[in-house]
């Protein structure tokens, strides 16, 4: 049985997330000087909010931005909006701001498998890029699968220092390893440079990190696919 000081505390951490997050968002909307996003104003947003297991709120925000580049999704305006409005640097975020950030594999990670569902480690890459699916027609793709999949156990299980070691490792260049990880898209993917030190860390704004001070995990959705599901998925929660 719960006690009522019990659930009105609750009510009040919840009245208290609540008026957080609509303060954020109406600052996202704000025009001029005010906004933290600067010239990448927010128009629009769907929101959802969600309680994990142990009871915390969760939100879950989309947003549509009125800078639209209207261009295919490796052009360099795209690259350029997310290189702007996200980071996954240690610099960006110091101390407890970006522990915040790291990845912890749970029990969560693997109820629907024995892989983390959330595609974590993240791929280590040299530049922020947008990775295009290999065509189904392309006879490499059911082993190139295979390859990906072992070596996302290596990037797990053994440090580099570098890119170029790992490549010299396992027998790569930049152009193979790209393709091994095309090879595992089902639509364009955002792939942020990161190094071997980043690979948990779930990207995040610097502005809602520091303000929020709390774990954060920013994506771009690249097609009307993409962003149907997403909606879909947390209006049925």
């Amino acid at each position: 049985m719960i006690a009522t000081s019990e659930i009105r505390r609750s009510d009040r951490q919840l009245y208290l997330f609540n008026k957080l997050v609509d303060c954020v968002v109406a600052l996202l909307q704000a025009k001029g000087k005010m906004n933290p996003f600067d010239k990448y104003r927010v128009v629009d947003f769907f929101q959802r909010i969600e309680f994990q297991r142990r009871g915390s709120p969760h939100a879950h925000i989309l947003l549509w931005f009125d800078c639209d580049n209207r261009e295919p999704v490796s052009e360099p305006n795209t690259i350029q909006l997310v290189t702007d409005l996200c980071a996954v640097s240690r610099d960006d975020l110091p101390g407890d701001q970006y522990n915040n950030q790291i990845h912890r594999h749970t029990f969560t990670c693997t109820k629907r498998g024995e892989t983390c569902r959330f595609n974590i480690p993240y791929w280590p890459i040299s530049e922020t890029c947008v990775l295009l699916p290999m065509s189904k027609d392309d006879i490499r793709r059911s082993g190139f699968h295979l390859m990906a999949a072992n070596l996302c156990e290596i990037i797990e299980e053994k440090h580099y220092d570098t890119l170029n070691e790992f490549y010299i490792d396992n027998g790569l260049t930049e152009t193979k390893y790209l393709d091994k990880i095309r090879s595992t898209l089902r639509w364009p993917a955002l792939m942020f440079k990161r190094d071997f030190t980043e690979i948990y860390t779930n990207t995040s704004n610097r502005w809602i990190g520091q303000t929020l001070g709390s774990n954060t995990d920013l994506q771009f959705i690249l097609g009307e696919y993409s962003c149907a599901a997403y909606v879909v998925e947390y209006v049925n929660k």
